[in-house]
C-alpha cells in the first residue's frame, strides 16, 4: 500500500472516530432543535444544572457556520464540528510532518481567528435577565507520521500553539496524533469538559485499532 493510501486511510479513520463522537462535517447536518439537549449523560446533567439558574438562548446560523468550516477546510486535511452546551467546537486535522515550529504556530493563530469569529453562533446564557455570551473551542489535531516528530512537538511547540482569550471564553487546543507511536495526546488543563466532548483514549483506540 502506498504512502498516500495509508495517509488517506488514517484520515478516514479519524473522521469516522470524530463522527462517532457526535461531530459533523457540514453545517447542514445539524439543526436548531438539536441544540436543546445533549447525548452524553454528563453533559446532559450539566445542562440540567445550568437550566435551573438560567435559560439558554441558542443561535444556529447555517450560512455562518458553513462559512467558518470552509475557511478552515482551505488549509486543514479535514474539519468537523458539534455543539456542546450551546457552544461550537471545531476539530481540524493537520498533516504536520513538513511544518516547522513557526508554521505550526501560524496555523494555530489562523485557527484562533476562526474560533473567535465562531462566537457569532454561540449561545447566550440568560442569568437574571442579563445575557452572558458563552464560548467556543477549537481542537487542532496535528498528525505526525515520521518517527520523532510528535515527541519534538510535544516537547516544545505544543505549548506555543495553545491560545486562550479569557474574557471571550475561546480556546485553541493543540492535540497530537502520533502515527508511529499509535497514540493520541491532548493538552492538560481547562476546559474540563473537553475529555467528555472528545475522549482521547476512545479516539486512539478507533484510529489505531487495526494498525
Amino acid at each position: 500500500m502506498g504512502v498516500d493510501a495509508i495517509k488517506d486511510g488514517l484520515r478516514q479513520k479519524i473522521i469516522a472516530a470524530l463522527q462517532r463522537a457526535g461531530f459533523q462535517l457540514q453545517a447542514g447536518d445539524s439543526a436548531q432543535e438539536g441544540l436543546s439537549s445533549e447525548h452524553d449523560p454528563a453533559l446532559s446533567a450539566l445542562r440540567g444544572v445550568a437550566n435551573v439558574v438560567a435559560t439558554m438562548e441558542t443561535h444556529f446560523d447555517h450560512d455562518a457556520i458553513q462559512r467558518h468550516l470552509e475557511a478552515v477546510a482551505g488549509w486543514a486535511s479535514a474539519v468537523c464540528f458539534r455543539y456542546v452546551l450551546g457552544q461550537p467546537v471545531i476539530v481540524a486535522l493537520v498533516d504536520a510532518d513538513r511544518l516547522t515550529e513557526p508554521d505550526c504556530i501560524a496555523v494555530a493563530r489562523r485557527f484562533d481567528k476562526v474560533i473567535v469569529e465562531m462566537l457569532e453562533v454561540t449561545a447566550n446564557l440568560n442569568v437574571s435577565l442579563r445575557p452572558v455570551k458563552l464560548g467556543s473551542t477549537g481542537i487542532l489535531l496535528f498528525m505526525f507520521r515520521e518517527p520523532g516528530k510528535a515527541a519534538a512537538f510535544l516537547g516544545g511547540t505544543q505549548k506555543r500553539c495553545k491560545f486562550l482569550h479569557f474574557w471571550k471564553k475561546t480556546w485553541v487546543l493543540p492535540w497530537v496524533i502520533d502515527v508511529p507511536g499509535k497514540t493520541a495526546s491532548g493538552h492538560r488543563g481547562l476546559p474540563f469538559f473537553m475529555s467528555v466532548v472528545l475522549n482521547l483514549q476512545e479516539l486512539q483506540k478507533r484510529v489505531f485499532a487495526d494498525a
